[in-house]
């Protein structure tokens, strides 16, 4: 079933200096292994933790030189032993995860490990769409428990994790309130489902989404961002609401007193989706499935603002570096 040793391109980070640091290599790839399956890539999604890794910054810690990539689309070229249900031509997104490999020509991976394209879908908006509306999946639905007609508050809605929960709390009958930083920010959340969308600069940003909720506050507010606005996300819930860390894009860790959490009765949930998904596969599949579905029927699709050639991986994590991405952004294999 496995074929013999093939030659790729890929982008490998060579030190840990950020993305000035990535190098285009010729490497080999090695018939898959038992439970193993080989893709060629078509597209790889770029993330944020891709650029934290290049740092050393992220909470795994990649030893140099090490492919970036945490997502992938592309074609299954072979398996090893053992592999069932895939065969060659099959298309596929590839879970690489904080392990990487997807800024290259050909990976392998588990066979568990993937997941199959939505119908009709390129490999482009593919691999732009596991890891952004999964992570908003599992923050929103798994662990944020929002239901039709609750109030989400998404900051930094305008990028990939955040547009997708904006995305999936409209799809789900929510109230939406997205918060980012410039009007053309705010103007694409509109765009792709949100209700309202106010900025984070405003000294009344708690207020205002007081007044959008009938003065009683958020259900739900999901917070890739982290510092400031997970203080004031905390304020901005109602009674018994859910807040779902999940990161620190804006570079700060918030330090604030645990008697708000006890007064309010509030909870703050920790989200991991990556890890969430290896504990409950099967609730990871079904999300997968039910979001290819919303996906099919044109609910909505991942939002990709620009796409890189392979060859300029460095610059496509420069994007997200300098804020400058809205969405997705994406390395195709050219």
């Amino acid at each position: 079933m496995s074929g013999g040793t093939l030659s790729l391109r890929a982008m490998q980070c060579m030190t840990l200096d950020g993305p000035d640091a990535l190098a285009l290599n010729t490497l080999q790839s090695p018939p898959p292994g038992p439970g193993e399956v080989r893709l060629r890539l078509g597209a790889s999604g770029v993330n944020f933790p891709d650029l934290l890794m290049t740092r050393g910054l992220y909470q795994h810690k990649a030893e140099p030189p090490f492919i970036p990539g945490l997502e992938a689309a592309g074609t299954v070229v072979d398996m090893g032993e053992g592999v069932t249900g895939w065969a060659p031509g099959d298309r596929a997104v590839a879970m690489t995860g904080a392990a990487g490999a997807g800024f290259a020509e050909l990976t392998t991976v588990a066979a568990d490990l993937l997941l199959p394209v939505p119908e009709g879908m390129s490999d482009v908006d593919a691999a732009c769409l596991y890891v952004g509306h999964s992570t908003a999946w599992n923050g929103v639905v798994d662990r944020g428990r929002l239901q039709p007609g609750e109030t989400l508050v998404v900051t930094g809605a305008a990028g990939g994790v955040g547009l997708a929960a904006v995305q999936l709390g409209r799809a789900m009958g929510a109230q939406v309130i997205a918060i980012a930083s410039s009007e053309t920010k705010r103007a694409v959340t509109l765009e792709e489902g949100a209700h309202h969308a106010l900025d984070p600069a405003d000294p009344d940003l708690r207020d205002k989404v007081k007044a959008l909720t009938g003065g009683v506050g958020a259900d739900v507010v999901y917070d890739p961002v982290g510092g400031r606005m997970f203080t004031e996300g905390v304020r901005m819930l109602r009674p018994e609401g859910r807040l779902a860390i999940i990161g620190f894009a804006g570079g700060e860790i918030a330090q604030f007193g645990s008697n708000i959490v006890l007064i309010k009765e509030i909870e703050l949930i920790g989200v991991r989706a990556g890890q969430y998904g290896r504990r409950h596969p099967d609730r990871r599949l079904a999300a997968w499935k039910r979001m290819s579905a919303w996906v099919a029927d044109g609910t909505f699709r991942p939002r990709v603002s620009r796409t890189f050639p392979l060859a300029e991986g460095a610059a496509a994590l420069k994007a997200l570096e300098d804020r400058s991405v809205i969405g997705k952004v994406a390395v195709t294999m050219d």
